[in-house]
């Protein structure tokens, strides 16, 4: 949901930043985190099964949301 992105990564980095208050993780934890998973993400965007998944996800989710 493009639309929604910068929301979900607002959200997400609240949720980070409360683990970090909470003593749950250090700083560099969800710094690090973050790279790993933009990382990965390049990598599986290079799979045409894992493109076909996400496609086939993207439509489901918009459909359950009435988008």
């Amino acid at each position: 949901m493009p639309e929604k992105r910068n929301e979900i990564l607002d959200r997400a980095a609240d949720y980070a930043h409360n683990r970090v208050v909470c003593g749950v993780h250090y700083p560099v934890d969800t710094q690090v985190s973050r790279l790993v998973a933009y990382s990965m993400l390049g990598l599986m965007m290079q799979n045409a099964e894992f493109q076909a998944d996400l496609a086939a996800a993207k439509t489901e989710t918009r459909r359950a949301l009435g988008l």
